[in-house]
């Protein structure tokens, strides 16, 4: 903050998504098919740190992405070639969800993980429902997470496992942080 300028908390949506019940590791990730985006990472680290899991990828289609459809059907075949443990298996999906069916989809892994390597300007707001789910999540050290990274040890210095125990706390503080609340306060506190 400066006297003209004020930074304020990104709003995280309050949410109560249903109990989390996966029977089985669940490794969840999503975005649209933008360049920077290496989802065999999530097959990767999920291949090497467990023996069992689900990984779930939805990819879904975007009008402002060029070329999308094929951008889509390129990071499939390149994720189906994969060689996964035999009782490791892969869902991959291209729903577009609405915001609150998201955070439900989010509610149900045991960790959400997102491997950005991009350099763009900005922030990934792809966290955004993950957070609102309470559920772990894992980034990058990209920049694009830069406001995650002062709540979360990043990958490649945290892993999936050590992250579904580890991060929690860093997502329940940024959750009550950047809660609707915490905005109107500090909106309020310019004002007076």
């Amino acid at each position: 903050d400066t006297d003209v300028v004020f930074g304020f908390p990104r709003p995280i949506e309050r949410y109560t998504p249903l109990p989390y019940n996966a029977p089985e590791i669940t490794v969840g990730s999503f975005g649209f098919a933008t360049p920077g985006k290496r989802w065999i990472d999530v097959l990767e680290l999920t291949n090497r740190e467990f023996d069992e899991a689900l990984i779930r990828i939805n990819i879904p289609f975007a009008t402002f992405v060029p070329n999308c459809q094929n951008e889509i059907n390129k990071v499939i075949a390149e994720l189906r070639t994969f060689k996964l443990k035999p009782s490791i298996h892969l869902e991959l999906t291209s729903k577009y969800m609405e915001k609150d069916d998201l955070i439900e989809w989010c509610a149900q892994n045991t960790i959400n993980f997102f491997p950005y390597y991009r350099d763009l300007a900005g922030l990934a707001a792809v966290t955004d429902q993950a957070i609102s789910a309470r559920r772990p999540i894992l980034v990058t050290d990209n920049p694009a997470f830069r406001h995650i990274n002062k709540y979360i040890t990043p990958y490649p210095q945290m892993g999936l496992k050590w992250g579904t125990i580890a991060n929690l706390k860093g997502v329940a503080n940024m959750y009550e942080n950047w809660s609707p609340e915490s905005f109107y306060k500090k909106f309020e506190g310019i004002l007076l």
